[in-house]
């Protein structure tokens, strides 16, 4: 793995305790999830326990803190998962969600209460240029119909409207999330480690060192088929089904199965016949530059050992001098396999 000096910031919990990774969205939570799911046994040979069977442990902590009817349906999440937490013998706790960046103070201090024993969070962050157009191309698999234009002057020109994609304003103001963990649970309990290109294993690294476990534990193997990440001319095709799709009055059940079951699982699978990346139009990279430096100064300040440096909060990524022009064209292969993905969507 890439040596990382930084990671002297990182600091193995004691036995006993809880770590909590709080994502936010799009900063690489789901890799190691990944990885800790896939390494589940190995990981409890080493005193450290990933409960649950699945990849993360969403449902439970969106049934704990009470976040959305997601967890509809499905009573009693969080309590089977905390059976699992008090039978099993175990040196350190781990638990992942994304959503968890969403949690308020009560929250916070409801999970510590109810964990009953000392609990830590690892949040990761990663540059706000570079996290925007991501957030964008996630937010067209969740529905959303703006172009990529329109949805960056909603969510980044004041006034900004909170009412388009919700979750972009709760998962990228990193130091506001910082601060309130830092808050409840003081700062020496809170480590903070920034995504870098230039250390693509840091992540996996500090967890390693917090868990006091072997760093090749965990991996980046394997292939995440629902997280794969969609071209400019694939988003903009999904993204014009959906605006037809909202035309047509179409129902949540309906645009699941159809759009997301069907022509988002075919896209991914057949991955991008282009490379055209999605990259921010000037004024928004400055706008995006100029957040990240306050929420590196602002996380600086809370005490929180940081591993990495803040200053990539505001690194540029690519840009264009001109306004973003949305693709007009897919391959014959990405309509072929879309029409295929609707067929067999209304087969299962």
């Amino acid at each position: 793995m890439t040596a990382d000096d930084n990671l002297l910031d990182a600091h193995p919990v004691p036995s006993g305790s809880a770590v909590v990774q709080i994502g936010p969205m799009k900063t690489g939570t789901t890799a190691v999830q990944r990885a800790a799911s896939q390494a589940r046994d190995r990981l409890l040979e080493f005193g450290v326990l990933y409960p649950g069977s699945g990849l993360n442990h969403g449902e439970a902590l969106i049934d704990f803190f009470g976040f959305e009817a997601k967890a509809a349906g499905r009573p009693g999440v969080w309590d089977a998962l905390y059976e699992e937490i008090d039978s099993t013998k175990h040196d350190r706790l781990f638990l992942s969600h994304e959503f968890v960046a969403e949690a308020d103070a009560a929250g916070i201090d409801k999970l510590r209460t109810v964990l009953d024993r000392p609990l830590y969070a690892l949040i990761t962050v990663r540059s706000l240029p570079a996290i925007i157009p991501s957030f964008w191309q996630q937010s067209v698999k969740w529905r959303n119909s703006y172009s990529f234009t329109d949805w960056l002057e909603a969510v980044l020109v004041d006034p900004v409207d909170e009412s388009v994609t919700p979750r972009f304003h709760r998962h990228t103001p990193f130091a506001d999330i910082v601060e309130r963990w830092c808050d409840v649970l003081g700062p020496d309990n809170v480590t903070v480690a920034v995504s870098d290109k230039a250390h693509p294993n840091r992540i996996f690294d500090v967890f390693s060192k917090i868990l006091s476990i072997p760093t090749d534990t965990l991996s980046t193997s394997g292939a995440d088929e629902s997280n794969v990440s969609l071209s400019f001319q694939q988003a903009e095709f999904l993204r014009r089904i959906n605006a037809e799709m909202k035309k047509r009055s179409a129902k949540g059940a309906v645009f699941s199965k159809v759009v997301r079951g069907g022509v988002l699982k075919a896209l991914q699978a057949t991955g991008p016949s282009s490379s055209q990346p999605i990259v921010l139009p000037r004024w928004a990279q400055e706008l995006a530059q100029e957040m990240g430096e306050a929420f590196a100064t602002r996380i600086s300040a809370t005490g929180a050992h940081v591993v990495g440096d803040l200053n990539v909060l505001a690194l540029a990524g690519q840009t264009s001098p001109q306004a973003i022009e949305s693709p007009q064209v897919v391959s014959i292969e990405e309509a072929v396999a879309a029409v295929l993905g609707v067929f067999d969507a209304t087969r299962r």
